[in-house]
């Protein structure tokens, strides 16, 4: 039976799911009108995705910042703090007249974002114990990641209507999750004060980043080792729509489901890691899933190197490359958030940030060095499983059971 901390509704877990899908709808969702919103805008695609890669970068500081803030004054006043700031920043877009608007907009849309996302894995922590933490967190993955095979049909239908439907579609769902939010979800951190102490949040990451595990080895080589893994799937994802739209010829209708399918296979994935999580040391699990995901990045890489890349062959190897990071990551999660307790929305701020840096440079320089081919994203997504496999294979094997909680 799971022993939980405080009372929860029963909806806990779906609720924090649907506050996880957030961003990917920020993101996901307008891939498709990428192409009209740069011929809206008499711009061309590859400077249209720089409105992803400042948004990655808005996600970063909101993360990096609402963590430690949560540790201070509470989980649910970050969370609503970061909707309301959401809202406001989507009613700014659907008003936008240039481009340039939108990139300011989406900066600071992202920061809401990351205000709203980084408590996720820290109320999980408030609620439960640390073996239990990291499977409850791959359930909220497993629910968020419906919204990436969602989203993209969603943009795609609503395009027709013009590409503003898409932010007011997004602008309801955020106001429907802070409505439930502030009335049907209790607070995972009561704490004494409602005050922001800037002054101590470098000394909780410091804390956090001095953390070793039991065999004297820093908890943040985890999230050294994840930043790869994250670079890879923001590769990707920043040119998604360059590389089966612009590359392959995917028309608006198709491409959502050529993008979806990778989020297939890494639920079916995150459900494996989940259930081996019961009897496997999350660790072991997390370093044979890097050495499947390097298999297939690898192979991808070759084919993309030595052959005219076909859409059929080149679908299912992307599918395999990025669907397998469900194998690392939560296993990764699973373990460092179980070094930390009191300061685990600091941990996930730090571990988050590190995580969207490593995916904005990757993909900002896939496009830098776009040259008509997939060369640029197949070097990167082989270049990322290589240094993330390098990092894990040096860590040394846990001694013992995974831990039960921190004391």
């Amino acid at each position: 039976m799971t022993d939980t901390r405080i009372p929860i509704p029963k909806y806990f877990l779906p609720f924090f799911g649907m506050v996880a899908a957030i961003v990917p709808f920020a993101i996901d969702a307008y891939l498709p009108a990428i192409p009209t919103m740069a011929g809206y805008f008499d711009v061309d695609t590859v400077f249209m995705n720089n409105t992803i890669s400042v948004f990655l970068l808005g996600y970063g500081v909101g993360q990096f910042l609402g963590g430690p803030m949560s540790d201070q004054v509470g989980r649910k006043t970050i969370g609503l703090g970061g909707m309301t700031l959401f809202m406001l920043c989507t009613l700014g877009i659907i008003l936008s007249q240039s481009v340039n608007q939108i990139i300011a907009l989406r900066f600071f849309q992202a920061i809401g974002g990351g205000f709203t996302s980084v408590i996720i894995m820290s109320s999980m922590r408030d609620v439960y114990p640390a073996h239990e933490a990291g499977r409850k967190y791959s359930v909220v993955m497993m629910i968020m990641l419906i919204m990436p095979l969602l989203a993209p049909i969603i943009g795609s239908q609503l395009l027709p209507f013009g590409w503003r439907t898409i932010f007011i579609a997004l602008f309801a769902f955020v106001l429907i999750a802070a409505v439930m939010f502030k009335f049907g979800i209790p607070e995972t951190r009561v704490t004494d004060t409602k005050r922001v102490d800037f002054g101590s949040i470098a000394r909780q990451f410091k804390q956090v980043v001095k953390k070793k595990n039991d065999e004297g080895m820093f908890a943040m080589f985890y999230v050294l080792a994840m930043s790869f893994n994250v670079g890879l799937l923001l590769s990707f994802v920043t040119n998604a729509s360059d590389i089966y739209q612009g590359y392959f010829g995917v028309s608006t209708t198709m491409f959502p489901y050529f993008f979806g399918a990778n989020t297939t296979l890494m639920m079916v994935c995150i459900w494996y890691s989940m259930r081996r999580m019961k009897v496997k040391h999350p660790h072991r699990l997390f370093v044979r899933g890097n050495l499947i995901q390097f298999t297939f990045c690898t192979l991808t890489y070759l084919y993309v190197l030595f052959f005219e890349p076909q859409l059929e062959v080149m679908t299912v190897l992307i599918i395999l490359s990025i669907g397998s990071m469900g194998l690392v990551n939560p296993n990764g999660f699973a373990v460092y958030i179980s070094y930390y307790d009191r300061l685990s929305g600091s941990a996930t701020s730090l571990s988050s940030l590190m995580l969207l840096a490593m995916g904005a440079i990757t993909g900002t320089m896939v496009g830098l060095f776009k040259d008509g081919s997939l060369v640029p994203f197949a070097t990167a997504v082989f270049a990322c499983a290589l240094f993330s496999n390098i990092i894990s294979l040096s860590m040394p094997r846990p001694i013992g059971p995974f831990k039960k909680d921190e004391q």
